[in-house]
Parts: structure tokens; C-alpha cells; sequence
């Protein structure tokens, strides 16, 4: 998995489509004051190998675990996800969960590579929702309020 805490660091990511989408995001965050890790969370591109278990442990993020009870996982029933949203776009989905009422949450970017685990990408296609095609920015339909 591959972490970013600064704008500057998206040049590492290999696709660049996601490399794309996740400068979008940064500039998104960036638009009304300076993009600041401890204010608006880390971003992560899950990467070949890693798996529902290793995405949640090192990133906070409740993806097998369920939001109204942690005995629940992906999978059992009343399983709930966590996520603000789940996106799907031509190259990833985009997963994005919020931390607290001040905005600090993380954003996920998933490749739609083969390499990927099966059940992660059995994950976020069970979830998405269509990324709104209308942005020409290839934001979201989020994209709009942030």
C-alpha cells in the first residue's frame, strides 16, 4: 500500500489515471486552505497483496469490519460498511471514509488490476456507486460539495 501525505508525492503512483484522480482530490482539498495531513487525512492506493484485513489495519479504515458491530465481518449478515462513500471510475474505485465532524478521514484509490485480491475487488463492486460522468474534473458526485 502505498500512503500519501503530500500533493507532491503523487508522482509515485504508477497508473495515471489514479495518479490523475488523486491530484484532483488533493487540489479539491487544497481549494480554500493548504492541504494538511493532520487536518484532512492521509490518502492510500491499495496496491497488489494487499487484502481487506491489511487495508483496515494499516489504514483505520472499517472495510471488513462492520460499522454497528466489530463481531461482524464482510460477508455475515447485517454486515454494514463504513464508508462515506465508494466510487467506481474508469481505472479504481474510490472509497472515502470520514473520521470526524471536522473532515479528517481517508481516501482510498483500489486499481482495477487483475493482480488485485479477488475479494477486495468483490468488495467495492458490491458497493459502488457510478462516479458522476458530468465533472470533467473525473470527480464524483461528492466532488461538487468539497
Amino acid at each position: 500500500m502505498l500512503m500519501l501525505l503530500d500533493p507532491g508525492h503523487v508522482d509515485q503512483i504508477s497508473d495515471p489515471d489514479i495518479r490523475a484522480l488523486a491530484a484532483q482530490r488533493f487540489r479539491e482539498l487544497a481549494a480554500e486552505e493548504p492541504y494538511d495531513p493532520d487536518v484532512h487525512g492521509p490518502f492510500a492506493v491499495v496496491e497488489a497483496g494487499d487484502t481487506l484485513e491489511t487495508i483496515e489495519a494499516a489504514t483505520g479504515c472499517w472495510l471488513k469490519t462492520s460499522l454497528f458491530d466489530e463481531n461482524v465481518q464482510y460477508g455475515d449478515e447485517g454486515y454494514m460498511p463504513a464508508f462515506e462513500f465508494l466510487e467506481e471510475h474508469p481505472a479504481c474505485f474510490e472509497v472515502c471514509f470520514i473520521f470526524s465532524d471536522g473532515g479528517y478521514g481517508t481516501l482510498l484509490f483500489v486499481s482495477k488490476s487483475d493482480a488485485m485480491d479477488p475479494t477486495v475487488m468483490r468488495y467495492c463492486r458490491e458497493f459502488a456507486e457510478p462516479a458522476y460522468q458530468g465533472d470533467t474534473t473525473s470527480g464524483g458526485s461528492h466532488a461538487a460539495s468539497t
